[in-house]
């Protein structure tokens, strides 16, 4: 895989999106039932979905009802399918498959292993030293768009409270030593996912941390407004200077969505993550999760 392929696909795994909310044309009879009852929808069935749900109904102006400051021919929620459309249709595999999180991996690994040989550099590409300041003022500029360097989740060093770990809603994981008054980015920026929704640290051995990747823009009233979907949850064991993947492997068209992970502090191969399908348990350390009660969680735990 060359190059510039390979990004393509992380890029579509690592940046923010704006995907395709849960709709009307996500049900039947619009998204037809799977034959091999996977449930695993392609690229092109999410597709056809939403074109077949169009036309049924703009003949009777239906989809119009319920416009707000849209443009002429569209209907609500439309510029976000499209969105949605324009970016994944360039990055599926030509069967409209998305492509898997240990595919990703993979593939990069490969990238390393020959960009170190043909360039002879450290194929490390580690960007734990790089440093990041203000160039103006610490404050938004008016009217800027609202979310801009959003955090979902912060974590403190147990018993070490000047020692502070954030996730970013696209932006990885950065650190600080000195509560708070720099920060260093964590070696966070070649995993699958940039968005950071929850960080664990053990408290018996504070060189375990734990990621769960994924970002809930929102949820309320029911729904979820994915900014991304998880590549699943992982562990450091070296205080953030490599990564593995730590169990709950996500495929994007699954659409899993963590919201919260917590770690028993007695026990700290256990640890509770909540997710939009429900609560997921580990007592060996994210080797493998167990499903504890299944359902739509509104709430962080």
């Amino acid at each position: 895989m060359n190059r510039k392929l390979f990004f393509s696909l992380l890029f579509f795994l690592c940046i923010l999106c704006t995907t395709v909310y849960t709709q009307a044309w996500h049900s039947s009879p619009y998204m037809k039932a799977k034959p091999d009852s996977t449930g695993i929808y392609n690229f092109y069935d999410v597709q056809n979905a939403f074109q077949l749900y169009e036309k049924n109904n703009e003949a009777n102006n239906e989809l119009y009802k319920n416009e707000t400051e849209t443009d002429e021919g569209e209907f609500e929620n439309y510029a976000q399918y499209k969105r949605w459309e324009w970016f994944s249709e360039q990055r599926v595999f030509p069967t409209g498959k998305f492509p898997a999180q240990e595919f990703i991996s993979n593939e990069y690994q490969k990238f390393i292993d020959n960009y170190s040989t043909t360039t002879g550099r450290n194929n490390n590409l580690k960007t734990a030293s790089n440093t990041w300041v203000n160039l103006s003022s610490p404050n938004m500029p008016v009217a800027a768009y609202g979310g801009m360097g959003r955090i979902n989740c912060m974590a403190f060093m147990p018993g070490n409270s000047n020692t502070i770990f954030i996730g970013a809603a696209c932006g990885g994981v950065w650190k600080s030593t000195n509560g708070g008054q720099t920060w260093t980015v964590l070696n966070t920026d070649q995993l699958p996912s940039l968005s950071i929704t929850s960080i664990c640290i053990d408290p018996i051995n504070t060189n375990n941390i734990y990621l769960a990747t994924g970002d809930n823009f929102t949820g309320i009233a029911g729904s979820l407004k994915p900014g991304h979907y998880s590549a699943g949850v992982f562990k450091s064991n070296d205080g953030g200077q490599t990564w593995v993947l730590a169990g709950m492997p996500s495929l994007q068209s699954q659409m899993f969505i963590p919201q919260q992970m917590i770690i028993d502090p007695v026990t700290p191969s256990i640890l509770l993550m909540a997710s939009n399908t429900g609560i997921w348990k580990t007592i060996n350390s994210g080797a493998t999760w167990t499903l504890q009660q299944a359902g739509f969680l509104q709430h962080r735990i």
